[in-house]
């Protein structure tokens, strides 16, 4: 198989890099960047580095290549690192959900009532393994995105426009003042920690409605900042001491159901928040006239 379009290089301590260079449309693209890794990882190399800078998207059958390299890696007592993620393709890797990729049918994975449920009907069955895609929830995304200038009179703006789709999603009032400072900290942190105050910038808020989830992303081009475990952070000690370093982050954990940071100059820091709504806490959509 002709490996012109994947690139490889041999690094100290026994790293391969491995990177793809070729057109993803080109559907050999893939199994060609598979067998140069089965074939270093017979030569006993067990550390890898997947360099994704010439991927501007991540499919679910490249998320799955990933996946299984990683898997084998490991198997071995190696590992492998992915570098230069572009923004879409975090987006793409963050956002895959397993139902997008296998093929299966809910109502067969009821236990004790296979007997109960109508047979798969043969044509159905042959869509399926011929690759035609089930129904997901995916399909119900919708996404949006402001950009801000750096500045923190202006955080108002990326306040309300991801309150106006968590409003719509029916967040109770309790919610929406959990989301609404995780947007207001996470865009500080940005402005202060990447833009260093710099007002010529501009900071991308990005939102997601995906089923019972919403996704923020707060997107910078700056300096980023250093994440440190909630569990080294003493919210006591740094009031006592008059710290605020830190204290931004604590409360956006507290806030959100689920917090990711990806740390990458060259293709957009990300500050990645996931909200959750539970359906006893659905409550009717309010008007809104801008909440600042």
């Amino acid at each position: 198989m002709d490996h012109d379009q994947v690139k490889i290089e041999f690094l100290p301590a026994g790293v391969v890099r491995i990177t793809p260079s070729g057109s993803m449309e080109d559907i050999s693209l893939l199994p060609a960047v598979l067998s140069l890794f089965e074939k270093e990882l017979r030569k006993q190399h067990t550390c890898f580095i997947f360099d994704a800078h010439h991927l501007p998207l991540l499919p679910p059958s490249w998320i799955v290549l990933i996946y299984e390299m990683t898997a084998r890696a490991r198997r071995r007592g190696g590992n492998l690192c992915i570098v230069n993620l572009q923004e879409r393709a975090v987006n793409d890797l963050y956002n895959f959900r397993a139902d997008d990729y296998l093929c299966f049918e809910e109502s067969e994975l009821t236990l004790g009532m296979q007997d109960a449920l109508p047979p798969l009907e043969p044509h159905a069955l042959q869509a399926r393994l011929a690759g035609t895609p089930r129904k997901s929830s995916k399909e119900k995304e919708n996404t949006g995105h402001v950009e801000i200038p750096s500045r923190v009179d202006m955080l108002y703006r990326a306040c309300d426009f991801v309150l106006e789709t968590a409003q719509r999603m029916g967040f109770p009032e309790s919610e929406l003042s959990k989301i609404k400072i995780s947007v207001y900290e996470g865009c500080l942190n940005a402005i202060e920690h990447a833009y260093h105050s710099d007002s010529t910038r501009q900071v991308k808020v990005e939102v997601t409605q995906s089923n019972d989830r919403l996704i923020i992303r707060i997107i910078d081009h700056g300096d980023g900042f250093e994440v440190k475990s909630d569990e080294d952070f003493d919210a006591a000690a740094a009031a006592a001491a008059r710290k605020t370093g830190g204290m931004g982050l604590h409360i956006i954990r507290r806030s959100m159901d689920s917090v990711r940071y990806v740390r990458n100059r060259e293709n957009g820091n990300m500050l990645i928040m996931e909200k959750r709504l539970v359906s006893s806490e659905i409550s009717p959509p309010v008007a809104r006239n801008g909440v600042r």
